[in-house]
């Protein structure tokens, strides 16, 4: 970028956060491949940005693994088995659906997954809101949603037509967990945003 100006946005967006004004967030997305998936090079400049810039949330995890070697840091993770898992480097979707992390996730009933803040450490221990991506389709299932234990309502991912959606819980500040269950049909899955103000 001979301009000098390619990364504007992304300066005036970090000295916004700096500032504290409003809620504003800067979010990084981090494209890579085997390093990126393992969370070294990305977890690792997670933590330098939320030092110095302030601990806004673990940000978007997979629903599940993906490859055996896929972690993050910064967040607690843990599903049954069961899930079928579709990739952008194959076993591929007929529709090509994958959603941010390049994966989509079939979550058969009884699949089960618990997203929450990390239980160990100083970055990642807050959340005021867990955002899930899903996909809803005509032949969608049921998912009961619990938060720290406790049943909060149902999710329904059946839909007329075939849309992405997004669904958002709110909380107060602090130590979370948020647990799906399918418990009818088959849902997809692409990830959940942890984040707080």
């Amino acid at each position: 970028d001979t301009s000098n100006l390619g990364m504007r946005h992304f300066y005036a967006a970090l000295r916004q956060t700096s500032n504290r004004q409003g809620r504003a967030i800067t979010r990084i997305i981090h494209f890579g491949d085997s390093l990126v998936a393992s969370d070294y090079v990305s977890g690792t400049l997670r933590r330098l940005f939320q030092r110095q810039f302030g601990d806004a949330g673990h940000g978007f995890t997979l629903i599940a693994n993906a490859w055996p070697s896929y972690f993050h840091e910064g967040v607690s993770r843990y599903a049954t088995s069961g899930w079928l898992v579709s990739r952008v480097v194959g076993p591929y979707t007929s529709d090509g659906w994958y959603g941010l992390g390049g994966v989509s996730f079939r979550a058969p009933p009884n699949t089960l997954v618990r997203i929450g803040t990390a239980k160990h450490g100083e970055i990642g221990r807050l959340v005021s809101r867990f955002m899930l991506a899903y996909a809803a389709f005509p032949a969608g299932g049921k998912m009961r949603v619990r938060i720290d234990e406790k049943t909060v309502g149902e999710l329904s991912t059946q839909s007329t037509d075939k849309q992405f959606k997004t669904e958002e819980w709110n909380v107060p500040e602090g130590p979370h967990d948020l647990e799906l269950l399918t418990t009818q049909g088959t849902s997809r899955l692409f990830g959940v945003v942890l984040e707080r103000d």
